[in-house]
Order: structure tokens, then C-alpha cells, then sequence
């Protein structure tokens, strides 16, 4: 039973839930950006003083590795331009796309579902533990989910109210996806592969208008972008056949392999990238699970429906990105099919339907089925429960994450952006990873290697999180000449020459026991805290110098620190 009207109000509420949630905690959760999220914010921030460029592209970290298209980095300036630059702001280029994806499903669940299923089923999706990680660092992929949500909504209300103009908008969506994340390719495909099937099984006039107006808002949507690969061939290749699976040894075994982890990634292991992942936590808790099996026996038996059919296509295919796909980390890739999450919640919810309706209509013989919406949000509140546990908390004991994320220029641009004391940091080493070694017992440690970021990537993360960045000059400007950032060498500071007028931080390494007496000797009323690791180890010292103790003179940066 699908519902019949719009409901404004859910919609909102649906909304509202999904902000709180996604923004909850984000400056401390995940443990630091991805590397990929520190190069996108620095190219979507160079886009401002280069001409502009709508439909060009600009290499994420070098010249022939992944590019990143100009149309997705603009709408992270759009972002940049309207709260700053800032850790907080960098994040809602992960979590504004994670809220509207979580409005779209509310609107595909309300034509495929009742008003109280199609409710439901967008809390399970808003309060999983998946898309809500996947929304506070997933970056592109965060905006693929968005548009390939819409598009799903687009066609699916199209096609159900019989208007091709909707199918065009659909075909539009998915067109742009393809500016976001490389699984996007497959987003569309899954999308037209759907469209054909219908034309081929109904053989209607009404499907073919809808498919030719949504493969042409698809195609006029990616002519820019097809223009470009016809030039730069190059550029379509770069990173799917780096991981294509028919590149390794043994593909065949390595696909099957793909498919059964594939399969489980849902109730049994999960992602063991601690990125995308708490390492081996099933994608969906248990309840959730139930439902999902449950939905697609339904979905099997009522595949003679279109919206079964679409759901299955989008389901089936979108797994593709992970089953041919191998890197070190291993199946399943939760990254690449992270598209599978929208028909696969899709699925919980008729599970959910099919399980309501089968309840109350036994129960409808004893006079009690209106009791038993008492039981259902219940346990809806039960899988909301333990989803959050799943995230905040776990994540925060996500020993891996401290090595794959930039974990410490988090740290030390948050503590910079508490207040607007010019800075001093201290030591070559200041800025290096602290955690690069997996802990006795650690889990999944293969899958999980450092990932070092270049000092000058790591220095240019701690300007953009400090809330120091000025968006009127370079980004070369900037890392050359940060706003009251000093870094300088340890030796510089047994000198009194160093600190700048008034009250000043200096941050340090906190296995520098000398330099933190050196501070309390020359600075008796320095207050010095710590800055600790998950582990509550100190690795970073915070002393804040008076300014009745400071001397006059400037610091000297020295620019050879950080190169």
C-alpha cells in the first residue's frame, strides 16, 4: 500500500533528524579527515583564484592520477564561501548531500510504502550506522548518494504518475551524479539497465517516453563530461583500472571471493577499512538484517511490479563497483557499493511492511491490532539505540582510524581555532603522525596501513582547520604566510626571541619534558595542558603564555620547518 498524500511535516522531522545526527559531535567523529577530503577542500578553495571553469577538472593530489570535477568542487566553494573555512565547514561538504539523501528516501518510501512505513523505514536509513558515517566523511561519494536518490525518486514518481517530464529531471540527477565519486558510472547504468528492461518486458508506449526522456536529461547532463573523456581517455581509466579485478593474478577465484563477502557484508563482516568502518562491524545491526532478508524474498516474489524490478536493478548492480574491484584492504569494499545502501534499505522497509501487515491482521482477529503500534516503535527505538552505539560508540576507540585519517592536523587546527592567540608551533616533528603502529591485539592491521599525508599537506590541513584561512589570498599565500601561525625550530626556542607580543600558544611535542620546564622557568604563570590520543596518552602539550610574561619582540618562523 503506498500512501496517497504528501506529509510536509515528517518530511521536516526527517530532516531535522538527520542534521542533529550527522552533526552531532563532528568535529570530534570520525578521528580526522581522509587525505582525499584535505586535497578536495584545497582544490575547491583554488578555484578561487583561477577562472572559471564549470565543466574542467582538476587532479586531486598530482598530474595523471584521479581528477575531480570542477562541478563538484564548486559546489564545495558554494559551501566554503556561505560559513568559511573551516574544519566544521569542510565537513558539511559530507553532510548536507547526507541529509537530502535522507529527505529522498523519505519521498521514494512515501510512493512505495504506507505514511507509517514509509516514516520507518527513513529512520532506519537516517539513524544506520553506515550512511551516518558515510555522511560525515564521504565527500563525493556522500553527493553521489544524494543524486542518485533524487534520480531513483524522480523516475520512480514519473513513472507512477505517468510524466516523462519527471523521467527528464531523473535522467538530469543521475547525468550529474556522474561529476561526484567513479561508482557513479555505474549509478546511471543500474538506472538505464532498469529503463531497458521495462521496454523490453511491457513493450508499452508509456515506458518508452519515460526511457527516452530520461536517457536524454542523462545525456545532455554528461555531455560536458563525455566531451572530456573523449579527449583525455586518459582520465577515464586512471583509477578503475588500477582496481580492476582482471588486473590481479588470480581474477576468477578473486571474484567469486568478492561475491560471498559481498553478500555477508550486511549481518555477518563488514568493511575492515577503518575509514568506512568499524573494522569487520556488520553494515546493518541485526533487527535491520532481519528485515532486509525478509524484504527480498518479497522482492523475489513481487518482481512482475516495476518498483520491484528497480529496486532489484539498483540493488544488483551497484554491487558491481566492489565484486570486480580488488585493492588491499579486501572485500567488501563498503566504499565502492556505497550506493547498494539505498535500495538496500529500500528492502528493510517492505520487510518492515510485509511483517506489520502479516501482525495485524492476526492480531486483528483478537481486537488487540491497535496495540501493536505500542510494540513497533519500541523496537524501532531499539535498532535506533544500537546504531548509535555502533558509531559514537565505537568510532571512537577506532584505533585504525588514527593511522588512515589525518588524525593530529584535526587536533592541533581545533585547538588553534578555540580562540584567536597567535600560535606557535614547535619542532620538525610537530606535525607527524603519532600512532603509526598497530596495538598489540589490533584487529584487521593489514587492512589498515598508515597513510602519511606530505608535511605540506599536513601544514596546509592545520591552516585550514584553524579558522585562519583567507579566502582572499592563494592557497600558496596562505601556507607561506598563515595568519598568527608561527612554526619554528626547537633549538630557536631556548632564545626569549621568539613569542609574540601579548598572550601566546605554543604547542609541542609532550615527550618534550625539557621544553616544558624551559616554559614553566621563563613562564611562571604559563598554563600548559595536554592534548591525549584515544588511548588518554598526552602526545601534545598546550601552553598558553601571559601576556605580563611575554617579551616584546615578534617570533621569527622559520619557513624551512614545514616543506
Amino acid at each position: 500500500m503506498t500512501s496517497t498524500s504528501f506529509s510536509f511535516p515528517r518530511l521536516l522531522l526527517v530532516l531535522g533528524a538527520a542534521s542533529v545526527i550527522r552533526l552531532f559531535r563532528i568535529a570530534e567523529l570520525p578521528l580526522g579527515p581522509y587525505p582525499d577530503e584535505i586535497f578536495t577542500l584545497n582544490n575547491s578553495l583554488g578555484l578561487l583564484h583561477r577562472p572559471f571553469d564549470l565543466f574542467g577538472h582538476t587532479p586531486l593530489i598530482m598530474e595523471g592520477w584521479v581528477e575531480t570535477a570542477n562541478l563538484y568542487l564548486y559546489f564545495n566553494l558554494l559551501i566554503e564561501k556561505l560559513f568559511g573555512v573551516s574544519y566544521w565547514s569542510m565537513k558539511l561538504f559530507s553532510v548536507i548531500p547526507g541529509v537530502i539523501a535522507c529527505g529522498a528516501v523519505f519521498l521514494i518510501g512515501q510512493l512505495l510504502f504506507s505514511r507509517r512505513i514509509a516514516l520507518l523505514t527513513t529512520l532506519l536509513f537516517t539513524f544506520a550506522h553506515w550512511p551516518v558515517r558515510l555522511s560525515r566523511y564521504g565527500w563525493d561519494a556522500s553527493f553521489m548518494i544524494m543524486a542518485f536518490s533524487l534520480a531513483i525518486w524522480l523516475l520512480l514518481f514519473a513513472m507512477q504518475r505517468g510524466r516523462p517530464l519527471y523521467a527528464y529531471a531523473a535522467g538530469l540527477t543521475a547525468g550529474l551524479c556522474l561529476y561526484s565519486y567513479l561508482a557513479s558510472r555505474v549509478c546511471l547504468l543500474s538506472l538505464l539497465f532498469f529503463l531497458a528492461v521495462e521496454c523490453a518486458m511491457t513493450r508499452g508506449r508509456s515506458i518508452f517516453k519515460h526511457g527516452i526522456a530520461f536517457a536524454t536529461g542523462a545525456a545532455m547532463a554528461a555531455y560536458p563530461l563525455l566531451c572530456y573523456y573523449l579527449f583525455e581517455p586518459r582520465a577515464f581509466w586512471v583509477r578503475t583500472a588500477e582496481l580492476d579485478v582482471f588486473n590481479s593474478q588470480n581474477p576468477v577465484p578473486a571474484i567469486l571471493d568478492n561475491i560471498w563477502r559481498h553478500a555477508l557484508m550486511f549481518f555477518v563482516i563488514g568493511g575492515a577499512y577503518a575509514r568506512d568502518n568499524f573494522p569487520g562491524l556488520p553494515m546493518m545491526d541485526p533487527l535491520t538484517g532481519l528485515l532486509f532478508i525478509v524484504g527480498l524474498v518479497i522482492l523475489f516474489k513481487a518482481v512482475n511490479t516495476f518498483s520491484a524490478r528497480l529496486i532489484a536493478c539498483t540493488l544488483v548492480l551497484n554491487f558491481a563497483t566492489g565484486v570486480f574491484s580488488v585493492s588491499q584492504e579486501g572485500p567488501p569494499y563498503v566504499y565502492r557499493t556505497a550506493a547498494v545502501m539505498i535500495p538496500a534499505f529500500l528492502i528493510a522497509g517492505i520487510g518492515a511492511q510485509f511483517l506489520i501487515d502479516k501482525a495485524e491482521s492476526k492480531f486483528a482477529e483478537r481486537q488487540i491490532s491497535k496495540y501493536f503500534g505500542a510494540v513497533t516503535w519500541p523496537v524501532l527505538m531499539l535498532i535506533i539505540v544500537l546504531n548509535l552505539y555502533f558509531y559514537f560508540g565505537l568510532e571512537p576507540h577506532n584505533a585504525a582510524a588514527m593511522r588512515v585519517m589525518a588524525y593530529e592536523p584535526r587536533l592541533i587546527g581545533l585547538e588553534i581555532a578555540r580562540d584567536h592567540l597567535p600560535v606557535i608551533l614547535v619542532g620538525r616533528d610537530i606535525l607527524d603522525p603519532s600512532n603509526v603502529d598497530p596495538r598489540p591485539g589490533e584487529k584487521y592491521v593489514n587492512a589498515n596501513p598508515p597513510l602519511i599525508l606530505p608535511p605540506a599537506a599536513r601544514k596546509l590541513a592545520v591552516i585550514n582547520f584553524s579558522g585562519r584561512y583567507d579566502p582572499s589570498q592563494t592557497v600558496l599565500s596562505n601556507f607561506t604566510n598563515p595568519k598568527d601561525i608561527y612554526f619554528v625550530e626547537r633549538a630557536m626556542m631556548e632564545t626569549n626571541n621568539l613569542t609574540t607580543r601579548g598572550p601566546t600558544k605554543v604547542i609541542f611535542r609532550s615527550s618534550d619534558r625539557q621544553l616544558a620546564e624551559l616554559i614553566q622557568r621563563d613562564y611562571p604563570d604559563a598554563a600548559i595542558k595536554q592534548i591525549r590520543n584515544i588511548y588518554q596518552e598526552p602526545f601534545l602539550s598546550v601552553a598558553t603564555l601571559h601576556r605580563e610574561n611575554t617579551p616584546e619582540s615578534p617570533p621569527v618562523a622559520d619557513a624551512s620547518t614545514v616543506k
